[in-house]
């Protein structure tokens, strides 16, 4: 029978460093937005992420994005900002949230470059299940002092079992996957093809009615993708 190949032992020390990204960036986000309010804080965390890619990736591995991404990027994060829900609350923006929020990004551009790497030496699967490990075993100390025990009734915990598996596990499966054959910058930026899903899920499954200032929004996300995707086909 066919056998997989075993775990490289020196891809441990990329799987700790990605598992540590992907835990500063749910702590972050949510402690960000927590504090700035969910449309500035998404936002910050979603419009800062694909800028800190190219960034990264220029630096890091010396391979700066062309001028036809960094269009497409501004488009599609100029989008995703206007496809968000406006602040009601009237609170001013928290200096710390702001700066978690951009940590967030930061942490998930870190982490898709590490991810990319690490994919290229093992299976997208086993190097997923050990990054996740590694965020695990992290964050949850860190949310348990923070927060205290969870509590939630047989419905909640439906919910995290969804989330953990199917929107968590499945989903950065698939992006590992695809990190094997697009650069990091370009997988980071068309992951905001999320807000595109959930504006169409908005509309058809909750029956929302959003502004026109949002399709305004997910007209630019969908014509920065595909110039990212064009960018990406040469």
């Amino acid at each position: 029978s066919r056998t997989s190949p075993a775990w490289p032992r020196a891809a441990w020390g990329g799987a700790a460093m990605a598992g540590l990204c992907i835990a500063a960036y749910n702590l972050c986000f949510f402690a960000g937005v927590r504090a700035t309010g969910v449309a500035l804080g998404t936002a910050l965390a979603i419009g800062s992420g694909p800028v800190w890619a190219g960034l990264l990736q220029a630096v890091a591995l010396r391979r700066r994005p062309a001028a036809s991404w960094w269009i497409g990027t501004a488009l599609a994060v100029s989008g995703a900002v206007l496809m968000l829900p406006s602040r009601a609350d009237g609170r001013s923006a928290d200096p710390t949230g702001v700066l978690l929020c951009l940590a967030a990004g930061l942490s998930y551009a870190a982490y898709t470059l590490l991810s990319q790497a690490l994919v290229q030496r093992a299976e997208p699967a086993a190097a997923t299940l050990r990054t996740f490990a590694v965020a695990a075993a992290v964050a949850l100390p860190v949310a348990w002092a923070l927060a205290g025990p969870f509590t939630a009734t047989p419905a909640g915990w439906a919910v995290v079992g969804w989330l953990g598996l199917v929107s968590t596990g499945v989903a950065f499966l698939l992006f590992g996957h695809a990190l094997r054959h697009i650069s990091a910058a370009s997988g980071v930026t068309l992951a905001l093809a999320e807000p595109v899903t959930a504006f169409a899920l908005a509309i058809v499954v909750v029956g929302e009615h959003p502004a026109a200032r949002a399709f305004g929004g997910l007209g630019l996300v969908v014509a920065g993708l595909a110039l990212v995707v064009w960018d990406e086909s040469r």
